[in-house]
């Protein structure tokens, strides 16, 4: 009797492992011995590299993150377009009409009214602009299939300009062409 009878048949079939062990100990190419490498090989081996756990004080951290915004504030501005104090003309007082003669009447009613300088307009004023959080430009970004709602239902009343944007946007983020 066989000492596997009890074992599945692939394990009674299995050929043993040392004749294996010692078929690898000969380098088949050369046919010689493989070769026994010492403990400290000569092959070069990659040290990991050692982790130091730096903690911060939360208010070296807080002071980091200000310092940064504010370098990263720096670097950008915009020049925006700020409306003026609105120009005011001195009140003219109201004059009754029987106090002057025809000719001062003639000679108000010819006088041109005065007006605001046309500079009155905006002034442009160089603005600081703080980075806006990816999180912040993810949520003010409307939906895709809003989006594309919207270019189907209403894509024949809307500007031209605000069409192509919407064409270009779902493109880039959605591989679709509406």
């Amino acid at each position: 009797m066989e000492d596997n009878e009890d074992q599945p048949e692939d394990v009674r079939e299995a050929t043993p492992v040392e004749t294996e062990i010692e078929r690898a100990g000969i380098d088949e190419p050369s046919g010689e011995p493989a070769r026994d490498l010492p403990e400290s090989s000569e092959l070069p081996t990659a040290k990991e590299p050692s982790r130091k756990l730096k903690k911060d004080k939360k208010d070296d951290c807080a002071k980091k993150l200000r310092k940064k915004m504010k370098n990263d504030g720096k670097s950008q501005t915009i020049t925006v377009l700020v409306p003026d104090k609105p120009c005011t003309l001195p009140r003219i007082d109201v004059i009754p009409r029987h106090c002057l003669s025809k000719k001062e009447w003639i000679d108000m009613l010819a006088t041109p009214s005065r007006k605001c300088p046309a500079s009155c307009g905006k002034r442009p004023v160089e603005r600081k602009l703080r980075p806006i959080s990816p999180r912040i430009d993810e949520l003010a970004r409307p939906p895709k299939h809003r989006m594309l709602n919207t270019l189907e239902a209403r894509g024949d009343i809307l500007p031209a300009e605000l069409v192509d944007k919407l064409v270009r946007v779902l493109e880039g983020e959605t591989c679709l062409t509406p």
